[in-house]
């Protein structure tokens, strides 16, 4: 996540959200069946949403991994499953 930054043209991706806007959030995504999960011996280590759908093109976001499970390659493995699609 990059900090806001008036001097760095990407800082205008970062909108932070309260818990209860992520909640509200996670909780569409999940009614819309847009969540993606990655397990490993039953626990999730890794989750992305698909959105923005169209017949050519949909979008990968909110791609995350939990700090333990980093550097393994589950995110990269979920995103060319998902994107396999």
């Amino acid at each position: 996540m990059i900090p806001p930054d008036s001097n760095n043209p990407l800082s205008q991706t970062y909108f932070p959200m309260t818990l209860e806007m992520a909640e509200l959030e996670a909780t569409m995504l999940i009614g819309k069946q847009q969540i993606w999960v990655y397990a490993v011996d039953g626990d999730a280590v890794s989750i992305c949403a698909v959105t923005r759908t169209t017949v050519n093109v949909a979008g990968v976001t909110k791609v995350f991994t939990k700090p333990a499970s980093r550097k393994k390659g589950f995110a990269e493995r979920l995103v060319r499953m998902v994107t396999a699609q």
